[in-house]
């Protein structure tokens, strides 16, 4: 299988007997697969591939069901990152066509189910261990496991969901495409940055300037307004701001850590997640390490009447790059439970 590489996922999720699943995570970069058996990810056979050698899923999933030996699946599910609309979805980022009926031919399923990426990482929180987490912002409230919860990716793209648990212990996770809300504009300046990152659609989102693509368009900004016509990838930035040896960079992650707190704040006002504060996604995960010194929680916090409340809620990094195939395991033993009772 070409562009692929073997590796072994921090978390292996609840033990349940309930078969053999095949789960799947396709974000705008990369897809990752794995199957599972009673519950738990087979460490073996996770592959992780770049999207960019292929055309379709499909190209990715022959060639790895062969080369598993075309086991018997039981059930499967596929995260994907884009908007649930049936049987058949559009990758945002990517222009892939997903078709549930056509990964079912492949492996041997009538059905498949589909769910957002998302909505996976919101049905593996009860699976992560402490060292698949990282606290960001540790929360000064009552801790309330049962509560709502916030998932937010950061990636390619960003999403968020809300995760709700009924009183027999089931996850609800409700999709959303909340990553192409409006960016919030409070001054001169977040205007001009809205003007020139949302140019081509006259409409800044939330996405374009908070995925990693949205790291590149805030640099190119501060780079503009300093009649400057550089600028960098988001690997390329995020090296920078490491290394803090360009000042651009350091604007630029400033900017980005204010209206990230900013946006942050909004959602919790919104859901009131007093069961924490997920971030995921390897936008977030190579920025984190930074969030303190660039004052993530003060941009957080700075809600005027609200901001004494804003200090209650805690924030973790989900920091395992694997976490959507247990979600997607959880979601089907959750299913396949549901139908037999």
């Amino acid at each position: 299988m070409k562009n692929s590489t073997t590796v072994a996922p921090s978390n292996t999720g609840k033990p349940c007997a309930v078969g053999r699943f095949l789960v799947a995570d396709i974000g705008g970069t990369n897809t990752r697969i794995a199957l599972t058996e009673n519950g738990r990810v087979v460490r073996a056979s996770i592959r992780r591939f770049r999207n960019a050698g292929a055309a379709t899923f499909e190209e990715i999933l022959q060639p790895y069901f062969d080369d598993i030996g075309r086991p018997v699946i039981d059930a499967a599910c596929v995260a994907i990152a884009g908007p649930m609309l049936g049987d058949v979805v559009e990758v945002t980022n990517l222009g892939w066509r997903v078709d549930a009926h056509l990964i079912g031919r492949i492996i041997g399923l009538e059905k498949v189910s589909l769910l957002n990426d998302l909505e996976a990482l919101g049905y593996c929180l009860d699976d992560l261990p402490d060292a698949g987490q990282n606290v960001i912002f540790p929360g000064s409230g009552e801790k309330r496991p049962a509560s709502t919860r916030l998932v937010v990716g950061l990636g390619t793209g960003f999403n968020t969901a809300i995760v709700h648990k009924n009183a027999r212990g089931d996850l609800s996770v409700a999709a959303s495409e909340s990553g192409h809300i409006e960016m919030p504009v409070r001054d001169e300046n977040d205007l001009r940055l809205a003007r020139f990152a949302g140019h081509q659609q006259g409409y800044c989102s939330i996405e374009d300037v908070l995925s990693g693509r949205g790291l590149e368009a805030v640099y190119a900004w501060v780079a503009h307004e300093a009649k400057n016509d550089r600028t960098l990838s988001g690997a390329e930035i995020t090296t920078a701001i490491a290394r803090g040896n360009d000042p651009l960079a350091t604007r630029a992650m400033a900017i980005y850590t204010t209206l990230l707190g900013r946006v942050l704040s909004d959602f919790t006002l919104a859901y009131l997640p007093f069961g924490g504060i997920f971030l995921a996604g390897g936008v977030a995960r190579h920025l984190a390490p930074h969030f303190e010194r660039f004052n993530l929680a003060q941009a957080y916090t700075n809600k005027g009447r609200k901001s004494e409340l804003m200090q209650d809620f805690s924030m973790v990094l989900i920091d395992d790059d694997f976490a959507a195939l247990t979600g997607c395991s959880t979601y089907l033993q959750q299913t396949t439970q549901a139908r037999q009772i």
